[in-house]
């Protein structure tokens, strides 16, 4: 969509970029069943980064039956290039959680606790030790 021009055109071909998938992933995606909801634009609009959602089954633990099995969401992380359309994944990096923030360097995560604001050394994975609690004064 441009708004300034008023005119509405779909962000991307959808068939190649389905092809594209198709070609990179080794499995079959059909141009009106991408399997993302959402998007980001790289580089301008010459490329899309997008989290690939898929439920994976949890490995059967000592003890547990077949019926006690959960499964567990993977996101997979596809870079797309538009011009050729070549996509390039899946990369298993975790898709940021929706109830945090990085700082605008990368070295902070804030977080919500309990209706408290928190923040955290991005490149530390222990919450346990590291956070910190943000008062208003």
């Amino acid at each position: 969509m441009d708004p300034s021009a008023d005119v509405r055109r779909p962000a991307f071909d959808h068939v190649k970029l389905a092809a594209a998938l198709s070609t990179a992933s080794g499995s079959s995606y059909e141009p009106h069943k991408l399997p993302f909801e959402e998007f980001e634009y790289l580089d301008g609009v010459k490329a899309v980064r997008f989290w690939e959602d898929t439920k994976k089954e949890k490995e059967q633990g000592e003890g547990e039956t077949k019926e006690e099995e959960e499964e567990e969401e993977v996101h997979r992380r596809w870079t797309c290039n538009l011009t050729p359309y070549e996509c390039v994944g899946p990369e298993n990096i975790p898709k940021d959680r929706d109830d945090e923030v990085k700082s605008p360097d990368g070295k902070w995560i804030a977080f919500a606790r309990e209706e408290n604001l928190w923040i955290t050394h991005s490149v530390l994975v222990s919450r346990l030790k590291e956070n910190r609690y943000l008062q208003a004064r």
